[in-house]
């Protein structure tokens, strides 16, 4: 598979991607998390320093100011960390976040927090599928604020523990309206970080083909994302909402994390 191309075209039926425009798992320990849990992996990147949880009416840092810091053309991987016992969510910019419900599933982790002062959002549920790298998150909104999206899908690199979880997002994004389309999104990110050399090409390829065999898996059920995951033996459910009730519409673009 070539990663250095200009372009990316999808193949199949009932899946697109867009921005396309240039070219087992390590457990933690179940204590602390380890200290490649503190940085992304390219070595001399350090997440940003620990700061009050911020509102979103402003003095938030964008992963666009990051990269311009670092003198990159994008940002490094953003990593999260899941401390399960604790109840928190430290996010990629080393922000500790209350998390409201934590569930272990044999296939995942599912959790719920809210997303307080965010002017469109309330709260996000996310399930982290480590053996697919992916992480599946519906945005919960506030009145009026919906898009048409229903699923926003990231390709990840997913390390359960114990106690910590800890998760690499690799810039590949898929949007879902369920039963009606799925996109595939960020690819210019994507490039970009090959480029730099953020990804090695490992981790690139083996990115890609998640991505690839989701948007496979999602066409080959018209896009129905539940009846893709129960044909790998998965049961996704949500907070308040049957797993057979239509899912509300979320944001089209994730919100600071």
């Amino acid at each position: 598979m070539s990663l250095t191309g200009r372009k990316v075209v999808s193949a199949g039926v009932g899946y697109s991607v867009a921005k396309a425009t240039s070219p087992r798992v390590r457990a933690p320990t179940d204590t602390v998390p380890p200290a490649e849990a503190r940085t992304t992996s390219r070595p001399g990147f350090q997440p940003c320093r620990r700061t009050p949880d911020p509102t979103y009416s402003g003095g938030v840092t964008t992963q666009r100011e990051i990269a311009e810091r670092l003198g990159l053309p994008v940002h490094p991987p953003k990593v999260e960390l899941f401390d399960v016992e604790a109840g928190t969510n430290t996010d990629p910019k080393s922000v500790v976040r209350d998390v409201d419900e934590y569930r272990l599933e044999p296939f995942g982790l599912y959790l719920r927090r809210g997303m307080p002062a965010h002017p469109k959002l309330r709260a996000l549920q996310s399930w982290l599928l480590p053996e697919h790298d992916l992480r599946i998150t519906r945005w919960e909104h506030h009145p009026g604020r919906a898009d048409g999206w229903d699923y926003y899908v990231d390709v990840a690199r997913i390390e359960p523990g114990p106690r910590w979880w800890r998760s690499e997002d690799h810039y590949l994004d898929l949007l879902v309206a369920d039963g009606r389309e799925a996109q595939l999104i960020d690819v210019d990110e994507f490039l970009l970080a090959v480029r730099s050399e953020l990804l090695d090409e490992r981790t690139a390829e083996r990115a890609m083909r998640a991505a690839c065999t989701a948007l496979e898996g999602l066409a080959r059920h018209g896009n129905r994302l539940d009846d893709w995951m129960r044909e790998l033996g998965i049961e996704l459910s949500w907070s308040g909402q049957s797993t057979h009730d239509p899912v509300a519409r979320p944001s089209l673009v994730p919100p600071n994390r």
